[in-house]
């Protein structure tokens, strides 16, 4: 019993590995390194099966070795399961196993003929057509066993007929089944797997761009409703046309960075890398949201404990990160404040901090933190904080975030340095 189960372990193995490996595809569309490994793992369990047979208390030994050429065959294609036979012939002979070796070899050509011709067609096949094909495959081996047993050696199939004519068929033919039964399910569950990814992601990408039709469409309404409201009053003072006029444009703006957001989502390539000074970065886009602070009653402090520290990165991108993460600390404050930067080194990172004293997150909104159209401001939409996390992940970053209610939010942004400094 022991060997019976090492026979199947070794035909099983190498298909369970060969399917968690690399993804199953037809012969013909094969890398030259798959057909490699393909060929060692099937060669791998021929010579398995050859040197630990099951021993029978008659004298006699069985074993798999005729599954993996068929397999090799099958699911590998025609040069495949040609090598894997003429590595048996070739192992044969030099191991000097040559007596019953002409029987066997018509044995296996009989089968394998028939996987050579048509192993394109099986490739194609559904997997109720493989496992016909296969079936009939056993099938045949009998009445082929019988007649060349009967030619080339009668005195073994007349002494052992159960041997021959019923364990041994029996004992191949369950190693054939269960091998195409492995390689089968695993297609089957390696494809739902793919199925079910691709549907989650057209749900998302639904659910995405209908977001930002919404989104788009709250500014767009307001703006359209301001431009009915200076239609039909053409005599309305000046001073209040301008005030219509400076909020359409800021509605206009609006739609304008939640469509550059969404951009930048959906095109995730960080564009040409090049080594950057971060406390330079970090203080151009300080200068940039100076005003923007003052307006909103904020006061930006930085302290740095960096020197000529590099990143390697894109500056467009890394300055938006920093500007996402600023401008989100300014507004958590609507009743003003002070926004706290850091920058240090912390061994081959380099480390952002930036705490605000706003009105700060409780547990549940932090978990909800970075998903799609997610904002605990009134206006947001979370498509900058989702952009922030996919710059941080393009860079080999990391980006934490520590909040208390009504006691302000920290983000923790770990950069790794292009070269020791």
């Amino acid at each position: 019993m022991k060997d019976l189960i090492n026979q199947l372990v070794f035909v099983a193995a190498p298909i369970l590995a060969y399917q968690a490996w690399l993804k199953p595809q037809p012969a013909e569309s094969m890398s030259f390194l798959q057909r490699v490994l393909l060929f060692v793992l099937g060669a791998g369990s021929m010579v398995l099966c050859l040197l630990f047979p099951v021993h029978l208390a008659s004298g006699y030994r069985v074993d798999l070795r005729l599954v993996p050429m068929t397999l090799g065959f099958l699911y590998g294609g025609r040069l495949n399961g040609s090598l894997l036979f003429l590595l048996y012939v070739g192992i044969r002979l030099l191991t000097g196993e040559t007596g019953p070796l002409t029987a066997s070899l018509l044995i296996y050509l009989f089968l394998l003929v028939p996987c050579y011709l048509f192993a394109p067609r099986f490739q194609a096949a559904t997997r109720a057509g493989r496992f016909r094909f296969t079936l009939g495959l056993v099938l045949l081996a009998l009445p082929i066993r019988i007649a060349v047993l009967t030619v080339f050696q009668p005195d073994l199939l007349y002494s052992q007929p159960l041997l021959m004519l019923g364990l041994f068929p029996f004992f191949q033919a369950c190693g054939m089944c269960l091998s195409v039964y492995l390689v089968e399910m695993t297609r089957e569950k390696q494809q739902l797997q793919l199925e079910h990814a691709l549907a989650l992601r057209n749900r998302a990408v639904g659910q995405m761009a209908a977001a930002v039709a919404h989104e788009i469409r709250n500014p767009l309404t307001v703006v359209k409703g301001f431009l009915r409201l200076l239609e039909r009053q053409r005599e309305l003072p000046e001073d209040k046309q301008l005030e219509y006029l400076v909020l359409m444009q800021t509605e206009v703006d609006r739609a304008d960075q939640i469509i550059r957001d969404y951009l930048s989502l959906a095109k995730p390539d960080p564009g040409p890398l090049e080594p950057l000074r971060l406390v330079e970065e970090v203080t151009a886009v300080l200068d940039e949201l100076a005003a923007y602070a003052v307006n909103h009653g904020a006061t930006l402090s930085f302290e740095n404990d960096l020197a000529d520290e590099v990143v390697s990165g894109n500056r467009e991108r890394v300055q938006q990160l920093f500007g996402n993460l600023l401008q989100n600390a300014i507004e958590a404050m609507p009743d003003g404040g002070k926004v706290y930067i850091t920058a240090t080194r912390e061994k081959q990172m380099a480390v952002i901090r930036i705490h605000d004293e706003g009105v700060g997150m409780t547990q549940e909104e932090l978990e909800r933190l970075g998903t799609a159209f997610y904002s605990t401001k009134e206006k947001g939409t979370g498509l900058g904080l989702m952009v922030s996390y996919q710059i941080v992940e393009a860079m080999n970053g990391k980006l934490k975030v520590h909040s208390v209610k009504h006691q302000g939010t920290t983000f923790t942004l770990a950069l790794p340095l292009a070269s020791p400094a």
